[in-house]
């Protein structure tokens, strides 16, 4: 059975372990609204029925944008291949 000299001891510590973890989510917030770049693995553009309409991402280290109908098929995409020629429907 725990005293309560422990139980206070034990109380203090998560307490601090979770104004540590506060500090540096404030840190990263703090650090993402200073710069005005945005980075990321994949962006998407939903319409307002949350559908995916365009994708910009890589594939094989290449950048290639895609756009898709209402029913979210794919209908054109642009981009380049991975040795760095166009990526170009009908090309």
């Amino acid at each position: 059975m725990s005293t309560e000299r422990e139980d206070i001891a034990r109380l203090t510590a998560q307490v601090e372990a979770l104004l540590e973890r506060v500090m540096q989510l404030e840190g990263q917030v703090y650090r993402l609204m200073e710069s005005p770049t945005v980075e990321a693995e994949v962006f998407i553009l939903r319409d307002d029925r949350a559908e995916i309409r365009a994708r910009l991402d890589l594939r094989e280290y290449a950048p290639r944008l895609t756009f898709y109908d209402r029913l979210g098929h794919e209908r054109f995409h642009i981009g380049l291949h991975a040795d760095g020629t166009p990526d170009l429907p009908g090309m």
